[in-house]
């Protein structure tokens, strides 16, 4: 983890490189699904511990998606 003012500026410089454009979009997308999924995955068994249907993710857009 960066700790300084200039370690952060070095990340960012790297970060925002634009030959490293599609690779950053794709880790925040994939980090970004992971994030909601582990949300919805939450919700639904708050949701499912005081129903008495049981809900599922399977009509969610992110269905299959295994947070890490």
């Amino acid at each position: 983890m960066a700790k300084t003012i200039e370690e952060i500026k070095i990340a960012n410089t790297i970060l925002d490189a634009p030959e490293n454009t599609d690779a950053v979009a794709e880790v925040v997308g994939r980090a970004r699904e992971a994030g909601y999924k582990v949300g919805y995955t939450e919700c639904l068994a708050h949701v499912n511990a005081v129903s008495v249907k049981k809900f599922t993710d399977e009509r969610c857009a992110l269905c299959g998606v295994t947070p890490k």
